[in-house]
């Protein structure tokens, strides 16, 4: 049997997530236990094969694929206050769906969570500020000044 990472599912509230906490960040979300499945699916290989492409090692799985209910809080990833501030904001909806009414086309929806923690594509983060109604060096206070500059720059003159 091949390793595999954990995959922690859980309902937060609003929607089935499936998280991967041995990979820093890694997570699905949708509408049933499944899709969020799927979409983890997804972003464990994208994780894997970002690591590589950038010269990271992944880490080895510590155990076999395990499904299994978190047994205490899992996401402290960057993306969580952002994904829900959009949740409160437009409603229940899965990352392709929130993509949909901010008007974010030709991105995966793992690179648009990856966006809503701070990283990937900056005309993501942007999109997502602008819909939030806020700069994004107060939704990212965690990047670098100059990255947190650069996107404030790119905000349109009436925004905050």
């Amino acid at each position: 049997m091949q390793a595999r990472y954990q995959i922690y599912l859980y309902f937060d509230g609003n929607q089935y997530v499936a998280n991967v906490p041995e990979l820093d960040g890694c997570s699905g979300t949708g509408q049933s236990y499944a899709e969020a499945l799927a979409c983890a699916e997804k972003a464990m290989a994208t994780w894997v094969f970002d690591a590589i492409n950038t010269g990271r090692i992944p880490p080895e799985p510590s155990k076999d694929f395990v499904l299994k209910p978190p047994s205490k809080p899992i996401s402290k990833s960057a993306s969580t206050p952002i994904m829900r501030r959009l949740h409160q904001k437009f409603g229940n909806l899965t990352n392709r769906q929130l993509m949909e009414k901010i008007g974010i086309e030709g991105v995966s929806p793992t690179t648009f969570s990856g966006a809503a923690g701070g990283h990937g594509k900056r005309w993501v983060r942007l999109a997502i500020a602008i819909s939030l109604g806020e700069m994004p060096s107060s939704l990212w206070p965690h990047l670098s000044k100059t990255t947190r500059d650069r996107d404030d720059l790119c905000m349109p003159t009436d925004q905050p």
